[in-house]
C-alpha cells in the first residue's frame, strides 16, 4: 500500500480531491481510490460522478459558466 500512498503524494486515499492545494494552488494531489477487494460498477460510477460533479462546480465558480459554452 506504500506505492498507493506515495502516488497520492501522501494525501488521503479513497477521498475526492479536485481543488489544488498548497501555496498558489501548486500542489495537485488528485483523487486516488485503492482497496484490496474488487470495486463494483456501481461503486466506481458513484466515485466518478462525484469527481466530475465537483470539478464542474469548481470550474464554473472559478471561470464562470459562460467560459464553457461553445
Amino acid at each position: 500500500m506504500l506505492t498507493s500512498i506515495t502516488t497520492s503524494m501522501f494525501g488521503p486515499l479513497n477521498a475526492v480531491n479536485v481543488v489544488n492545494q498548497g501555496e498558489s494552488g501548486s500542489f495537485n494531489r488528485g483523487s486516488f481510490f485503492f482497496r484490496e477487494e474488487k470495486w463494483t460498477v456501481g461503486e466506481m460510477a458513484e466515485v466518478m460522478y462525484e469527481v466530475a460533479s465537483r470539478a464542474i462546480h469548481y470550474y464554473f465558480a472559478r471561470y464562470g459558466e459562460a467560459a464553457f459554452r461553445v
